[in-house]
């Protein structure tokens, strides 16, 4: 090997070396670190649209359901789930109510409850609407194995839920726009929420999330 290929060896293992240390450099952020990055880009975020895919996974018997649909979110407190497949239902906040209105052939059915005043979550999928912040209301963990070009952030919240025990936040490495959402309740029942083609800031309008049940269904507060 001549002096200057010897040269060119040792610059390109220096330039490695340097590259492994700033990669090193570049793992995996602490959990608090990661808490408030996120929270910093979602409190710019003041709706969004997207499709989504929501898992189910039964505690109890492990079987999972898998449901589809389009989702539009505006802070404070308005989120309107539609799900098309399996089958057609819907899930609204209109900012003072929930309704949860599933219109069976022949047995249509609603439900409505008042969102909670105040800071209470009482719903894990509330945090998507403003309720709640990563910093101040829960414990986080990041991972040491991350997903490929996302960072997942696992929370636990600092003052015990009736809804939900835990929740974890995947958003995108670069833009940390979401892609994951998921809520595990008391009886370890998982609902897992995958976004696709979301668009912040896409201007929704309060109006946007009004729901008026169809003629002939009536919705009441849930049976206990």
């Amino acid at each position: 090997m001549t002096s200057m290929s010897r040269s060119i060896a040792a610059a390109a293992m220096t330039m490695a070396a340097a590259l492994a240390v700033h990669a090193a450099a570049q793992g995996t952020p602490s959990a608090s670190d990661l808490a408030a990055r996120i929270q910093a880009h979602y409190d710019t975020v003041h709706d969004f649209k997207a499709g989504f895919s929501q898992t189910y996974t039964s505690g109890a018997l492990g079987q999972k359901t898998t449901e589809r649909g389009d989702v539009k979110v505006k802070k404070p407190n308005r989120m309107d789930w539609t799900y098309a497949a399996p089958a057609k239902k819907r899930f609204i906040a209109d900012g003072v109510r929930i309704f949860d209105y599933e219109p069976n052939p022949g047995d249509p059915s609603c439900t409505v409850t008042p969102i909670p005043t105040g800071d209470q979550i009482a719903q894990g999928i509330l945090f998507l609407a403003g309720r709640g912040n990563l910093v101040k209301d829960f414990t986080g963990t990041a991972p040491a194995t991350q997903p490929a070009n996302a960072w997942q952030l696992d929370l636990v919240p600092k003052v015990p839920q009736d809804d939900f025990t835990a929740l974890t936040v995947v958003v995108d490495r670069q833009t940390l726009a979401l892609q994951r959402f998921v809520t595990v309740d008391r009886d370890g029942n998982r609902s897992q929420f995958d976004f696709s083609h979301l668009q912040e800031n896409a201007g929704l309008k309060d109006s946007d999330f009004a729901f008026t049940p169809p003629r002939g269904v009536r919705c009441e507060a849930p049976r206990p």
